[in-house]
């Protein structure tokens, strides 16, 4: 682990001597707070999703009140207020940020530090760039907080004032996939998503992002579970094989009278929850890229739930110009009772 504190510098291999605070923070509020970086497992696989710690430290004999953000409602639900810059030690080349398409912001809150309290933050440092080979990686992170004053309450979020950008350096060593490995380590987050507890949204991360078909039967049985149908429903989406498809068609079977009642107030409700299953479905199999996935998707086309045919349709259209069975389902949706789908079927089908 490397550590950067406030008007300190990371040096050594792992971070080269780079300066901080910048001009724009304020000396003695930067002072207040120490800051690290803690790979979760200092050892991983290529293909092995990687979280690290972000640890910020109260590091005066007062309490503090620190204003932080999670601004992450985006395709990979990654905090961009976290920037990450991965660097391969031994080429020392950056490698390349994958890049978001449109973001809509997300949410801050205020966490109160006693004396040597610390506040804790685990990103998943691959959803910023994977691995592609062995070897040691420099991991740099950076974000800006809002420090209150000692004694004071919560900082005014955005006052420049109050703002401090910290920046935190830590190691990590990437080893070559073993397939042996990889099961046990899928079979232990397995495990700890299906028990829940502090560690089991992490885990069912590592379980979403792992591209290996080890995987897939976990999150085929995680459909069988209401809190974590969605994260299986979206990863399964992304996953080229008939297993996959499979079991998406059977939850896009879905009802409210399938659902567990002592979890709704209303039958409604219940209904309701079921529509959105069957609409998450749908874009999944939209997404997926396997050759059942289209057959699967347009025997959705007379789903009760306009959204559902909605989605069917906008998948439809993106084949219109190759498939004939696609175009009539365009001019057949034109009729369909919602507005919506009608007027968007007889757009597309001015497009043919």
């Amino acid at each position: 682990m490397e550590e950067l504190r406030p008007g300190g510098e990371a040096g050594g291999e792992a971070g080269g001597a780079e300066h901080w605070p910048g001009p724009a923070n304020d000396p003695a509020r930067s002072a207040r707070l120490g800051v690290s970086l803690t790979p979760v497992d200092a050892q991983v696989m290529v293909g092995q999703p990687a979280h690290v710690e972000f640890v910020v430290e109260n590091i005066t004999a007062e309490a503090l009140s620190l204003g932080v953000s999670w601004m992450g409602r985006n395709r990979l639900g990654r905090p961009d207020n976290y920037a990450v810059e991965i660097r391969d030690v031994e080429t020392n080349q950056k490698l390349a940020i994958e890049g978001l398409e449109m973001q809509f912001g997300g949410q801050s809150w205020a966490v109160g530090l006693a004396p040597g309290g610390t506040f804790r933050q685990l990103l998943l440092v691959t959803d910023w760039a994977r691995f592609p080979r062995p070897g040691r990686y420099e991991l740099r992170v950076t974000t800006t907080l809002d420090v209150g004053d000692p004694g004071a309450g919560p900082p005014t979020f955005d006052d420049p004032s109050t703002q401090v950008e910290v920046v935190a350096v830590g190691m990590i060593e990437v080893v070559p996939d073993d397939p042996e490995a990889i099961q046990a380590a899928l079979d232990q987050a397995a495990a700890i998503w299906a028990e829940g507890g502090e560690e089991a949204d992490a885990a069912g991360v590592v379980l979403s992002r792992w591209r290996d078909d080890g995987a897939i039967e976990h999150l085929i049985a995680g459909l069988e579970r209401e809190h974590h149908r969605a994260t299986s429903i979206v990863a399964l989406g992304s996953r080229d094989d008939g297993r996959a498809v499979a079991a998406l068609v059977s939850v896009g079977k879905l009802r409210g009278a399938d659902l567990d009642p002592n979890r709704y107030t209303t039958d409604e409700l219940r209904e309701s929850s079921a529509d959105s299953i069957r609409h998450m479905v749908a874009a999944a199999l939209a997404e997926n890229a396997h050759p059942r996935a289209w057959s699967a998707l347009s025997a959705m086309r007379g789903d009760s739930y306009d959204a559902v045919r909605l989605t069917v349709l906008h998948a439809a259209a993106s084949r219109q110009g190759a498939d004939p069975e696609a175009a009539a389902m365009v001019l057949g949706l034109r009729g369909d009772a919602s507005t919506m789908v009608a007027s968007e079927a007889k757009r597309y089908a001015k497009e043919q």
